[in-house]
């Protein structure tokens, strides 16, 4: 006062909280549901931060800014209270492996921008193997005389949808002689046993049914492989020894007798593939028609 005199106060000053920060929605702004869960399936909650002191101003509630997704609508319903995540239907990996849904978190006056949360669809072995045939069915010819552990070059190519794949492969029939082997792991189809064409005609076309699986599903095909005649035997005259007479002063040209070979490697009448000759000694006095083995006194 103007005497100079002061007296002290103790002021109690209270302040106010007003709303005036906007929520933030906190990480991780990622997730992963398995592929055909059933609906109502808990992905994640969505958490977001608000700054203000005051419950009321505290208090956050979230939404899907849908835009134009009719896909998100369908598939996910979010809590606007709880911030919950959950699928509305079953998902498919192989349809979709990964959603984008826009969340905005809001205090009733400020909202956030909209934040991305990626949403992957993790695979399950729900989809079966199947053999690729654009190309037609499986078939490789080989020479009879293929070696023993030599790949037969035929290659099995399999698709399945699902991401995770380890395949397994038998022969489940038609390899009744085991003339062949199949690599389990990889598909490769070996030649186990010699190939004979010269055998009865059922060791020549091998038709063997191929399953894959995949631990779950399997799928199945036919694998032909058809032996090719190769000129691996030699001939082989009828008669070990053959006799032939003819009397002195015989013309020249007359036939005195036919020699007759069969060969294994050739298919039909041998006679019309097989040649003839005499050896150099035999030369001297007769002759012999290559083709027929007719043996003639020579002029």
């Amino acid at each position: 006062d103007v005497a100079g005199e002061k007296e002290d106060y103790q002021v109690s000053v209270d302040i106010i909280d007003v709303n005036d920060n906007t929520p933030q929605l906190q990480p991780p702004f990622s997730a992963s549901v398995g592929e055909n869960t059933p609906a109502e399936t808990l992905i994640t909650t969505i958490k977001a931060v608000d700054r203000d002191v005051s419950k009321e101003y505290k208090r956050v509630e979230y939404r899907i800014d849908w835009t134009n997704d009719a896909d998100i609508r369908e598939k996910f319903h979010l809590d606007e209270i709880t911030g919950e995540l959950k699928t509305l239907k079953e998902l498919d990996r192989e349809e979709k492996p990964r959603y984008r849904i826009p969340i905005v978190a809001t205090d009733g006056v400020h909202e956030t921008t909209p934040v991305s949360y990626w949403i992957s669809v993790s695979d399950i072995n729900d989809e079966p193997p199947t053999f690729d045939l654009e190309k037609g069915i499986y078939s490789m010819l080989l020479p009879e005389t293929t070696d023993i552990g030599k790949n037969t070059g035929i290659k099995l190519v399999v698709k399945d949808p699902d991401m995770v794949n380890e395949f397994s492969y038998q022969i489940i029939s038609g390899n009744d002689e085991e003339k062949f082997r199949i690599d389990s792991n990889t598909g490769d189809i070996w030649v186990d046993k010699k190939l004979e064409y010269d055998q009865p005609v059922n060791d020549r076309n091998f038709t063997m049914r191929v399953r894959v699986g995949d631990g779950l599903y399997y799928a199945d095909t036919n694998v032909e492989i058809a032996v090719k005649n190769m000129n691996d035997q030699p001939p082989e005259f009828s008669m070990p020894t053959y006799q032939f007479s003819a009397t002195e002063n015989t013309d020249c040209n007359i036939v005195v007798g036919k020699v007759t070979a069969k060969d294994s490697d050739l298919p039909g009448d041998a006679e019309q593939n097989i040649l003839y000759s005499l050896s150099e000694e035999g030369n001297k006095n007769f002759t012999i028609d290559e083709n027929t083995g007719e043996i003639s006194i020579k002029g």
